[in-house]
């Protein structure tokens, strides 16, 4: 598990921003546990390339092809807990939700930041993609009825058309769990100074410098797996306390 994500890294740092293979390599290092579940045109689909992209890319990381990587994430035992060890993985996941809420909370009430995205007369655009997409929907769906004009994509061809349209006044909201997708970064770099830019992260790693203000997600979930489960649910709270507010 740890030489295929050294192989990813270094492809990312290797190729062309926005090449087949930096594409497939960025989003692979950030939702390994969607390719280990997914089938092959799924994948495909998300990283906008054919399957017979993703074949050749495990090729060339030196995999026999896609069932071989699948099988290295999926058997890596950095993935889940123990099975055996329940009453310490019940309460291990209660301590790191709870602090994880606790935490989102205060740095919730300390950001005024993500309050004034959705002041004014202006278009708000969400742009996340997979849990972080998914986790958003629901608010999309409630915020509209308060008459915010809010736009939540995920599909990098449209993402990249709003950001050549968008007006000055408006604002972007970047959502990345791990706090390193280097898709959504690359778009951040891309909007910054054409409107006001905000991410939501999981973690400070780098995207918080390309955007004009940031919360974080603040929780230990990667010292317990490193799937999004949790940060996902602090995503839906984060959305759930703004609406109270707006």
């Amino acid at each position: 598990m740890e030489n295929l994500i050294k192989k990813l890294i270094k492809t990312i740092n290797e190729e062309e921003v926005n090449s087949i293979k930096w594409t497939i390599a960025s989003f692979f290092i950030d939702n390994l546990d969607f390719v280990a579940q997914s089938q092959t045109k799924e994948i495909a689909k998300q990283c906008h390339v054919s399957p017979a992209s993703i074949i050749r890319f495990c090729s060339l990381l030196g995999y026999s092809g896609i069932n071989e990587l699948k099988y290295i994430v999926k058997n890596s035992k950095a993935n889940y807990p123990a099975r055996e060890n329940w009453d310490e993985n019940e309460r291990n996941y209660l301590e790191i939700w709870t602090e994880g809420f606790l935490n989102l909370s205060t740095n919730l009430k300390n950001n005024k930041q993500i309050f004034q995205c959705f002041e004014g007369d202006r278009s708000i655009y969400i742009f996340a993609f997979n849990v972080a997409y998914f986790a958003s929907k629901n608010f999309l769906q409630r915020i509209r009825v308060k008459n915010y004009k809010v736009f939540l994509e995920q599909d990098i061809s449209t993402i990249d058309w709003y950001i050549d349209h968008i007006k000055n006044d408006d604002v972007i909201i970047f959502v990345s769990l791990s706090g390193n997708n280097y898709i959504l970064q690359n778009f951040a770099k891309k909007a910054k100074g054409k409107c006001q830019t905000f991410a939501v992260i999981g973690d400070r790693l780098g995207f918080e410098n390309d955007v004009d203000n940031h919360l974080l997600l603040e929780n230990k979930e990667s010292n317990f797996w490193n799937l999004y489960s949790i940060r996902s649910q602090l995503l839906q709270q984060l959305w759930d306390l703004l609406l109270i507010q707006l």
